[in-house]
């Protein structure tokens, strides 16, 4: 019996340890000071005036805390944790709603000012100053609420809870700027600017991260995905930041900030992507350079795609093919900032050669040619891209000037002359097309001619006719799959200009009879 009563307790702690296992776990008693030293990940900012409120030591614990994700699977390893409830029941499982607080605890009126609302209770904010040694800061965040819930109404589904990072210079009677808005816009990130299809509307879904069931490491309804916050800054200079969140109107349904632990840094801005997504590749042939140049550093690495090995240790390194450039920038002997930047290159557009065919009646190398129809085999299908200019010469393509102005009918002077298009991409990349213009002797047959009764009341030679009862003759003794297409004048058929759209009911403009010009096209 002995060996019996002790061998159940130790399976059951077991079990315990497991299910704990999958959810966050989160220390609430970590002091101001405790909290921003998880969060700055180096010493790339002079930290001081640190303070922390919120709800504490009372019934329920602190507001705020840090967390460990554990063997679960929640996206960052540790940080710390603001809350608009308490701390300790943000681990999961998500199996009931958090309300968390009273209303003696209060809002925060920066915290208002930045969202423009009011009625905020249940405010926690980690606050404090800092000195950044270089020009650019970031932190990497998530944003939880049990607001991420299904309604009852449309009404409910305006519910949101907020919160905000506020940055400015210490001392500054300046307003805050809010870090914590939706990537490129100014908007504030919530409940109701980030939010995946359910019965509320959804909004910006590529920033929502999911609606969480039973078995989330978190005890909250859904969140986003990671965010990252960034600002410009002056290096030296001394700022404020607050980081805040707070219930809105009532106490109910609370929302938290989890922040990655060590992910407050000072980094190395290389300067915006350059993607394809975004509209802003390179251009074949282009190159860019990267500066990182800080006048406190004392080394530099710069590395591409993840591969350790050096590519350079000065402070610009110049790109010239696609990848994911990264550089270590060493400020101090514990202090090194980092700096990374993605390179895309568009598509080179085709250069040719083209050969653009016309008709030549009387087989002397000489036509009529449409350069427009040029310019379509120079695109070669390629989507966005245009021909803008039509030249003589591959230098005079190269600059965009002079063009050749009768683009609609320009008469060749050379047998299999050359002339060249000016092609834009839809990204502004340029480059130059060949493009021959040759003749082929040929004629069609001479269709006879159509008699047609002028049978519409009218009397006046004019009527509506049936072009493609002609086809048959035109096309007799040509090669089969040739495209016909017909044209009020003999000019209009060389340039394919101004073709006659219904031929099926084409009434002529001349009484009492006119002729048509049919031309025949390779559709290849």
């Amino acid at each position: 019996m002995k060996n019996s009563f002790y061998f159940f307790p130790i399976l059951l702690a077991l079990f315990n340890t497991t299910a704990s296992a999958q959810y966050i776990q989160v220390d609430d008693n970590y002091s101001a000071q405790q909290l921003v030293e998880a969060l700055v990940g180096n010493s790339c900012a002079q930290v001081s005036n640190v303070t922390v409120s919120g709800w504490a030591g009372s019934s329920g614990g602190n507001s705020y805390g840090y967390f460990t994700a554990g063997s679960s699977t929640f996206p960052f390893a540790s940080g710390i944790l603001l809350s608009s409830g308490f701390a300790a029941s943000a681990p999961g499982p998500n199996t009931f709603i958090l309300s968390d607080g009273s209303d003696s605890w209060l809002g925060d009126a920066d915290l208002e000012a930045a969202l423009g609302t009011n009625n905020l209770l249940n405010a926690t904010i980690l606050e404090f100053d800092f000195i950044p040694l270089t020009n650019s800061i970031s932190f990497d965040y998530i944003f939880a609420s049990e607001e991420y819930t299904n309604w009852n109404t449309l009404e409910e589904c305006d519910f949101s809870d907020g919160f905000a990072f506020l940055l400015k210079e210490s001392g500054s009677a300046a307003p805050y700027q809010n870090l914590a808005v939706i990537p490129n816009t100014s908007e504030p990130v919530k409940v109701t600017s980030v939010r995946g299809v359910g019965f509320c509307p959804s909004a910006n879904e590529q920033y929502f991260g999911s609606f969480n069931g039973p078995d989330h490491p978190t005890n909250f309804n859904g969140q986003t995905v990671i965010l990252t916050a960034r600002a410009n800054v002056v290096a030296g200079t001394q700022y404020h930041i607050k980081l805040a969140i707070a219930d809105q109107t009532d106490t109910q349904y609370d929302a938290a900030i989890f922040l990655e632990g060590g992910s407050f840094a000072s980094v190395t801005d290389l300067g915006d992507d350059r993607l394809l997504a975004t509209g802003n590749p390179l251009c074949e042939g282009q190159t860019v350079t990267l500066n990182a140049a800080n006048p406190d550093a004392i080394g530099y690495k710069w590395f591409k795609d993840g591969n350790p090995a050096v590519l350079d240790t000065t402070d610009s390194f110049v790109v010239s093919d696609a990848g994911t450039y990264t550089v270590e920038v060493q400020l101090a002997s514990t202090c090194v900032s980092d700096g990374a930047i993605v390179i895309e290159y568009a598509l080179p557009l085709s250069q040719g050669p083209y050969t653009l065919t016309q008709c030549d009646d009387n087989n002397d190398g000489l036509s009529i040619f449409n350069l427009n129809n040029a310019g379509d085999l120079a695109i070669n299908g390629t989507a966005g891209a245009l021909a803008l200019s039509y030249h003589l010469s591959n230098n005079e393509a190269v600059i965009g000037m002079p063009q050749i102005t009768n683009v609609d009918a320009f008469a060749n002077t050379a047998a299999n002359q050359k002339i060249y298009v000016r092609l834009q991409n839809e990204f502004g990349c340029t480059a130059v097309a060949e493009v021959i213009l040759a003749t082929v002797s040929g004629t069609i047959s001479t269709a006879s001619p159509l008699i047609i009764c002028d049978e519409d009341g009218m009397e006046d030679g004019l009527t509506a006719i049936d072009l493609s009862q002609t086809e048959t003759d035109i096309l007799a003794g040509v090669p089969a799959g040739l495209e016909l297409s017909f044209y009020p004048t003999y000019t209009d058929a060389l340039s394919a200009s101004n073709a006659i759209a219904d031929t099926a009911n084409f009434t002529n403009t001349i009484a009492g009879g006119q002729t048509i010009y049919a031309r025949t096209t390779n559709s290849t």
